[in-house]
């Protein structure tokens, strides 16, 4: 799953917290994302060596993911002096 963030589209309502509020909601998704993959990782059965290889590159994809939207919306608060 891959989210992205335009923070260059001005709030229609001039909403200085509207970049904010799309990056939370990016952060949410991945994190839903990654809980979702863990979820059905602990419902299967192990696979062969190459099946459990792609689980953990699809997970750290999702890690990735999640770690990338974490420090947009940091650099979106800092940007608009919200702490």
């Amino acid at each position: 799953m891959e989210t992205t963030m335009n923070m260059d589209t001005p709030d229609p309502a001039g909403d200085a917290t509207c970049p904010i509020k799309q990056a939370e909601t990016n952060l949410a998704a991945a994190r839903a994302a990654v809980l979702s993959e863990l979820e059905q990782d602990a419902m299967r059965s192990e696979g062969s060596g190459a099946q459990e290889r792609r689980r953990e590159e699809h997970m750290q994809r999702l890690r990735d993911e999640e770690y990338r939207c974490e420090r947009a919306l940091e650099a979106v608060k800092r940007s608009k002096g919200v702490d």
